[in-house]
């Protein structure tokens, strides 16, 4: 096949190594590298493969403005880094502003193919037959049908042993269907189906990257249902099975696995739709679900019900089911399972906060809601508001049982998107408001350290958002009746 490559970094790349000596046997673009060229996306990653990758990368690193980067004693083969300045980098259209450079694995490199994960990242490219001057690439190697897996859209593994060998291929398989939208093969999806249960014996760390770069995609968490499928659910998630089949009280249309994973589908729905809900504020919603923010978010959906199933019970007057507490049990639930994942301290804390707190975020859609409550919250949750809202609207607009009726939906949708609007006009203006008193004024006035100082401060920061006090001379007389009462 004949490709063109206008703009590509491999032009200006190939132009700079033929300074050096060429690798004996050839130099080889292989990986996501080949796959995004074909398909005219941007090239993320330059994976290069030759003999002697160890001289060769080294010849290249000993000039001006590179370096060199061995990735690690026990990489198999052996894999080099090679580091760009930032200058040389955008003068070679060097998008990661390094290439890495890795030993041919096998004979040849057929071999070193064959060992690939999915068809469309067992191609290669032989820099070494194409000018830099030309427009057209020749010689593409794929011996395993990558090309015609891309042309039709096709996730494929490239042989029977491809998933038994790294289990962690079937996330990564997932994340390609994620990120190109496109089929995973019935066959492939099958060996996933296999070889599921061998992720328990994956590191963490391994799990929660390609679980986090799944979630990231729009529309990524609506492929937790195939997830599910294929058993890897499940694995990853233990606790789930108890929510598998427990059936919930008229509110809901669907048990609360499948409740949780129609929420995750309608989160799915109002990120794509963000413009339209929140107006000319999208943009700073969109920027509030920045780095892991995003896709733990999803995360924090698919489990904030996670403690239904061990708090469930019926109410003796009205027989109905009831979930009493559900959501701190479900946030310690969350918590721990972040933590299985190897989250930071703050991804776990994130996640947990979100679910603790979706049952009250639901009360401020009320419409007996007060301002003061609203504020109270605001400023207890801070930038995660806009998260937990999403959530709440999540969750709402996945509880369709006939005790849920259209128009209570639409009023709590319509609170929703208010209470993040209010928000981030607040967050400009009350929240960021110096108090009027401080610790050090209640001490003056007589308080002594302790609960009641803290107590005392709370009340009045809340009594200062909402209007109630508005200059010092009010706040002193407030906290004189205040300390009297305590």
């Amino acid at each position: 096949m004949t490709l063109l490559v206008p703009n590509s970094p491999l032009r200006r790349l190939r132009k700079w190594l033929d300074r050096f000596p060429a690798p004996e046997g050839g130099l080889f673009l292989v990986g996501g590298g080949v796959r995004d060229l074909v398909l005219g996306r941007p090239i993320r990653d330059l994976d290069l493969v030759c003999r002697g990758a160890a001289n060769f990368s080294a010849r290249i690193a000993a000039g001006p403005g590179t370096r060199l980067v061995p990735l690690g004693h026990d990489h198999d083969p052996p894999s080099y880094r090679v580091v760009f300045r930032d200058d040389l980098a955008k003068e070679l259209n060097i998008p990661s502003n390094f290439l890495d450079i890795t030993e041919i694995h096998g004979r040849d490199i057929i071999d070193d193919l064959q060992r690939r994960d999915f068809t469309v990242n067992a191609m290669a490219l032989e820099l070494n037959s194409f000018s830099a001057t030309r427009t057209h690439l020749p010689n593409m190697i794929d011996p395993h049908g990558g090309l015609a897996d891309l042309r039709g859209g096709l996730v494929r593994h490239t042989g029977p042993l491809t998933i038994a060998q790294d289990p962690v291929r079937i996330l990564r398989g997932f994340r390609l269907r994620a990120q190109l939208g496109w089929r995973i093969d019935p066959a492939t999806f099958a060996d996933f189906a296999d070889h599921a249960s061998a992720l328990s014996a994956i590191a963490a760390e391994r799990i929660n990257l390609e679980l986090r770069l799944i979630l990231e995609c729009p529309c990524g968490g609506n492929l937790l249902p195939e997830l599910d499928r294929a058993g890897v659910l499940p694995v990853l998630f233990p606790e789930i099975e108890a929510m598998r089949g427990c059936s919930q009280n008229h509110f809901h249309h669907l048990d609360v696995l499948g409740h949780s994973l129609f929420a995750v589908e309608q989160l799915e729905i109002c990120l794509a739709g963000l413009e339209t809900l929140f107006g000319p504020q999208h943009e700073q919603v969109r920027q509030n679900l920045s780095a892991w923010r995003l896709p733990w978010l999803k995360l924090a959906v698919f489990l904030h019900d996670v403690g239904k199933p061990q708090s469930r019970g019926r109410n003796p007057s009205t027989g109905r089911t009831t979930f009493y507490g559900h959501d701190a049990l479900g946030a310690e639930k969350a918590h721990a399972i972040a933590g299985r994942l190897r989250l930071s301290a703050a991804e776990r804390d994130y996640i947990a906060s979100l679910i603790r707190h979706h049952m009250h975020i639901g009360t401020l859609l009320r419409p007996e809601a007060k301002k003061k409550a609203r504020l109270r919250w605001m400023r207890r949750l801070g930038s995660d508001l806009i998260p937990a809202t999403l959530l709440c609207l999540a969750d709402i607009r996945a509880t369709l049982g006939p005790g849920s009726l259209l128009q209570d939906r639409r009023d709590q949708e319509k609170q929703s998107i208010n209470l993040v609007s209010e928000y981030l006009e607040e967050a400009q203006t009350t929240l960021t408001a110096s108090p009027l008193l401080t610790g050090r004024d209640l001490l003056a006035l007589g308080m002594i350290p302790g609960p009641a100082l803290g107590r005392t401060l709370k009340l009045l920061q809340e009594a200062q958002d909402s209007g109630e006090i508005t200059n010092r001379e009010q706040a002193v007389k407030m906290a004189r009746e205040l300390i009297q009462t305590e």
